[in-house]
């Protein structure tokens, strides 16, 4: 019995140190693993959380003891790769509080820390291959797998816009804010990594203030932006102006990193035209005039049309009409012909004013005005409709258009009446003539 007591208690201390060392080697529990962008949540495709290539992602550890060095491997596939490279294979390291990535790169070490818990900040090559990965935890000699999906980096924005039009008089210096007349430019990101917001402008950017821009712009976010111009003092022209929506990974791993992710590029225009109100405006070389396009003057009235020039040098303006009158042409308060010498300066406006007269009721004449400088002509039309004659009315037109009537039957009535007296007194003198001849005749043998 004594004997049957002393082996079973030998047996016992035999196997504590085997019991010794399984209880360690669970005491080291298990890790609790959590990958996402940064400032985001886990994202999972079936049921592997998400790491994107290309940009940084937190890979955060949690286990019940961390001592000591940690490494971490990803590979591509279930096997650790035979042939190692940044298309298949990832080895991050924490040792004597540093953090390293085998390749130097890949890895943001001001962003990566251990406290309780350990984050790597890391990332990929954008060339990395796609698909299920295998992640190994190797710390105090134990190892720990998981797996998780790895996917592209999609920066994609949705863009909104209309094409901004603001209009100002000439040399007025009125400044322009898009949300006075409601419009604005609507962004949304419709990608899987954060970006950074740009708009940016081909020209005279330093006149634009465009809201909204500032700040990362997060997966599934919606802005809307909108305009500010501060135009200088400028004379009568037309500005065109590109505007560009651009959006960049807002955490790439590298510089280069972000040439090799297709970034959205989507345009919009800005155009700015600095014109009177109800004027077109031409501009060709060093001439710039404003014309009234269209117009009306009812019927034998008459309508002054103004045409405004800047520019530089001289250009001489001749003008002629249809189906209208031209009555006059107006330069510097003074009448002048038909063809008229401008001296233009870009600092003021040249002002030549034209009457014309609607002589044709229900037409549609022109103004035309042939500008010439230099080797340069250019015609430009102003079209003006003729209302309709009055409909029983009298003007100073159909007056003297009845006076001529009346007149013109005054003469061929006095025409009628003599050519009457003048039949009637030949038939007078016809008949006496013809009893002389009778007369004569009956007498004529007693005379003899």
């Amino acid at each position: 019995m004594v004997r049957k007591i002393t082996a079973v208690v030998l047996l016992l201390i035999l196997c504590l140190p085997m019991a010794a060392f399984d209880y360690s080697h669970a005491n080291t529990g298990t890790w609790d693993i959590d990958i996402h962008l940064p400032g985001h949540t886990t994202v999972f495709v079936g049921d592997k959380p998400q790491m994107i290539t290309g940009v940084l992602n937190v890979i955060n550890m949690t286990h019940d003891e961390i001592e000591g060095s940690i490494s971490i491997r990803l590979y591509h596939g279930e096997q650790e790769p035979t042939i190692k490279n940044e298309t298949n294979f990832y080895q991050w390291n924490f040792s004597d509080g540093n953090f390293e990535c085998i390749y130097g790169e890949y890895i943001d070490k001001s962003m990566s820390e251990k406290t309780d818990t350990i984050r790597f900040v890391v990332g990929t090559s954008v060339l990395a291959k796609t698909g299920t990965w295998t992640i190994t935890v190797l710390h105090a000699g134990t190892e720990s797998h998981s797996t998780l999906f790895m996917d592209v980096p999609k920066a994609g924005i949705a863009v909104s816009s209309p094409d901004f039009y603001f209009t100002t008089a000439p040399f007025s210096g009125e400044d322009f804010h898009s949300s006075e007349d409601r419009n604005y430019v609507r962004t949304i990101n419709t990608g899987n990594i954060p970006l950074d917001l740009k708009i940016t402008y081909d020209s005279l950017s330093e006149y634009i203030t465009t809201t909204n821009t500032t700040g990362i712009f997060e997966i599934g976010e919606e802005r809307y932006h909108h305009l500010s111009f501060e135009t200088p003092v400028w004379g009568p022209r037309k500005l065109v102006i590109t505007g560009s929506v651009t959006g960049e990974p807002s955490y790439a791993v590298t510089p280069a990193t972000v040439q090799l992710i297709p970034v959205p590029q989507i345009p919009f225009k800005v155009t700015i035209e600095i014109v009177r109100p109800g004027f077109r405006l031409f501009e060709l070389g060093d001439v710039t005039i404003q014309y009234r396009q269209t117009a009306s003057v009812q019927y034998d009235n008459t309508t002054d049309l103004q045409a405004y020039m800047t520019g530089t040098g001289t250009v001489s303006v001749t003008s002629s009409t249809d189906q209208l009158t031209l009555e006059s042409t107006t330069y510097r308060g003074a009448g002048v012909g038909e063809s008229v010498d401008i001296l233009l300066s870009n600092d003021t406006e040249e002002e030549v004013i034209y009457t014309v007269k609607g002589t044709h009721p229900n037409a549609v004449g022109e103004l035309r005005y042939t500008l010439t400088w230099g080797d340069n002509e250019e015609i430009i039309i102003t079209e003006v409709t003729t209302g309709p004659a009055p409909e029983g009315g009298i003007t100073e037109h159909t007056e003297r258009d009845i006076y001529g009537l009346i007149f013109v039957f005054v003469v061929i009535a006095v025409a009628a009446l003599v050519l009457f007296l003048i039949s009637r007194n030949k038939g007078e003198e016809t008949e006496r003539e013809r009893k002389r001849r009778e007369w004569l005749e009956r007498h004529k043998g007693r005379e003899i």
